[in-house]
Formats: C-alpha cells, structure tokens, sequence
C-alpha cells in the first residue's frame, strides 16, 4: 500500500463517518419543558348513564319549543367535564355549615346519571342532567326519578353543550 492509497482511505472513513454522525441526535438530562402534556381524559362509566328521550309533556324540564336530541361519546365526555367543573365551583361558593348536606362528591358517591338531551330554538345543544346516589331497581335507566329531599344524594343542573356552560344547578333539601 503506498501512502496515498492510505490518505485515499482515512478520507474516504473520515468522510462516512461524518455524514453518519450529522443524523444523529445527543441525550440530554434535563426536562424539556417545550413539551405539551394533554391531561388524559378519564374514562366515563357509561353503566351509570341512562339516556332518556325527551318528551315535550314534561314542559318542566324544557318548554316545548325545545326538540329532542342524540348524544355521542364525545358529548358524554364533555358533559362529564363540564359537570365536575359546574360542582366544584359550587362546592366553593357553599358556607362551611352547608357543606355537610349541601356539598357533592363526585369521587365519594357513584351517582347514576339520567340524561335529557335537546336542541334548543337557537340551534344549541342541551342536556339535562339528574344525579341518584341511591336507586331501587333498573326503573332509573327508562323513566325519569324525582326524589324530595335527601341532600345531596340527588341534584340536578342543566349544560349547554353548544356554549360550555352550566345553569340550573341544584341539591335537594335536607329533612
């Protein structure tokens, strides 16, 4: 081997291995803090979810201008969110000698949830929300169940799925 063909050879590795090393990515320790977390959306129990079809005789609930509507899994989802967020902000606003009867845990109880869903005159996607914590039978799956009293066992709120807005929230009194 002459010296050249040797020179020829190293430039030749050199060349490789420099092109091969620019692909390459270093490791670092440190956090990076550019990376966005999305918050994982919890999974919904959809066994403790009955939908009911709205009926225009229960003007009660929403007048009869209100039209009946279906509700995807996303809805649910976001109904759920929008729920825990309507509650916790009025957990806050309670005084502490309400709380005992007025204030509700989500996390605590296993409430069954009927769900009324509509379409509002201005288009607008609503939904009317009965919470039990207490049930007998599978009725509240078909019909609706109205319970006097029993604190914050039982509570109701409306959402408007359209606006992200929650309304009409309220607890049952305590005998």
């Amino acid at each position: 081997m002459t010296p050249s063909s040797i020179n020829y050879g190293w430039t030749i590795l050199f060349s490789v291995l420099t092109i091969v090393s620019c692909g390459q990515t270093t490791t670092n320790n440190q956090t990076d803090t550019t990376k966005v977390t999305m918050t994982p959306v919890q999974p919904v129990d959809t066994s403790l979810i009955a939908i009911i079809p709205f009926d225009k005789s229960r003007d009660w609930l929403f007048d009869k201008t209100y039209s009946p509507s279906t509700l995807t899994k996303s809805d649910i989802e976001k109904i759920e969110r929008l729920m825990t967020d309507c509650i916790d902000k009025y957990n806050n606003k309670l005084s502490s000698d309400n709380k005992q009867y007025f204030s509700i845990d989500l996390t605590k109880e296993k409430y069954k949830r009927q769900y009324v869903a509509v379409i509002n005159k201005n288009g607008d996607k609503e939904v009317w929300i009965n919470c039990l914590c207490q049930t007998h039978g599978n009725d509240w799956k078909t019909s609706i169940i109205m319970v006097d009293d029993g604190g914050n066992c039982y509570f109701n709120l409306k959402i408007n799925l359209t606006k992200d807005k929650c309304y009409d929230l309220g607890v049952n009194g305590h005998a």
